[in-house]
């Protein structure tokens, strides 16, 4: 089975996100994914989104695979923790980490079909640029993962800040030592004095929003 790495985009919406799973760019092997060669008729049964490329480990499913002629675009949702659950929920941290942009890839899993794969041609390299050394016209879609990347020990401990992952999901999943006291950035304050002369509220209110304004440079939210 073959591999290849794309970025996601876009925001988490209610446990779904989305991703660009396949373009007809050159990748960085010098190779090319054909969109409408892809074959998804078997991953589309079972549409699982895995951690890592580990089968033992799903996190979600595909819910939208939409081909269109420069790429194929995904709709993921993570898996909804039971009710009876106890415990970490190991999508959610997944989720998290996504959420919080710590994780910002995705990977799929394919294999080249009969007739499918080629050392690129002098039309290839017309059409792809004269990076291309191998194209993909026909392949299968097996799996789909959302990948890791070297942990960053400061942004997961904004993640654990932000309320993106507990604790105990970073420390267990993460392999990092979270701080027992997580240090905020210092308050601080401002006030704001406007000398409001008999010129009415609506002036007074404007003068009021200049002032913050030009003070926000220098305030720490």
């Amino acid at each position: 089975m073959n591999r290849k790495d794309f970025k996601a985009e876009g925001e988490i919406v209610g446990g779904m996100f989305k991703a660009t799973i396949s373009t007809d760019s050159v990748d960085r092997d010098g190779e090319v994914m054909v969109p409408a060669g892809m074959n998804a008729k078997d991953y589309e049964r079972n549409p699982v989104l895995l951690w890592n490329h580990d089968t033992s480990q799903p996190v979600g499913r595909a819910v939208t695979l939409k081909r269109a002629d420069r790429e194929i675009v995904a709709d993921f949702e993570f898996a909804k923790r039971p009710d009876d659950f106890d415990g970490d929920w190991f999508p959610d941290y997944v989720r998290g980490l996504v959420q919080a942009k710590v994780l910002r890839g995705v990977s799929i899993g394919f294999v080249p079909m009969d007739g499918g794969e080629r050392l690129a041609t002098k039309g290839d390299v017309d059409k792809y640029g004269p990076d291309v050394r191998r194209v993909y016209s026909k392949w299968k879609l097996l799996e789909v993962s959302v990948v890791s990347v070297p942990a960053n020990q400061d942004a997961l401990i904004t993640a654990v800040q932000k309320g993106y992952v507990t604790r105990t999901a970073v420390e267990r999943f993460g392999r990092v030592d979270v701080p027992a006291k997580i240090e905020r950035p210092p308050v601080r304050k401002f006030s704001i004095a406007v000398s409001v002369p008999a010129i009415g509220r609506e002036i007074a209110t404007r003068i009021a929003r200049e002032e913050i304004a030009k003070a926000r440079g220098r305030i720490v939210l």
